[in-house]
């Protein structure tokens, strides 16, 4: 979790568009419904981001 902070610190200063999500429990690697979680948030950050508007 500190490294992921740290990046998201890092990535706040230099205006790079992110977004730290903590899954409780997930631990590394996810699996069954944090799995499903971090897809559907990676998706929404994808569409949001990357897609024309």
């Amino acid at each position: 979790m500190k490294h992921s902070q740290e990046i998201q610190a890092k990535f706040e200063a230099t205006n790079v568009a992110s977004q730290l999500i903590v899954l409780e429990g997930a631990g590394h690697g996810f699996r069954g419904k944090h799995a499903d979680r971090a897809v559907a948030e990676l998706v929404t950050w994808f569409e949001k981001h990357l897609t024309d508007q």
